[in-house]
């Protein structure tokens, strides 16, 4: 399933040299440890190599996306 960001995000010091995302393709949650598993989808609609994790709160599809995003948006100094 694609999510898409409130607002485009800078990912590249999330993933080295990605640049900006736009969203994630949400991969699964696991509801025991809340993790979400995902690939960055690029301005040009291109995924990540990488499949990357973090913990949110998936309640439902706009809280992921933001869960995502802040992870995300963390890494910029």
């Amino acid at each position: 399933m694609n999510l898409t960001f409130s607002s485009p995000v800078d990912a590249s010091n999330y993933i080295a040299g990605f640049g900006i995302a736009k969203g994630a393709m949400l991969l699964s949650i696991d509801y025991t440890s809340n993790l979400y598993r995902f690939q960055l989808i690029a301005l040009d609609g291109s995924l990540a190599s990488q499949v990357n994790g973090v913990t949110g709160n998936p309640a439902d599809q706009d809280t992921a996306a933001a869960d995502i995003r802040a992870a995300v948006a963390a890494t910029n100094p």
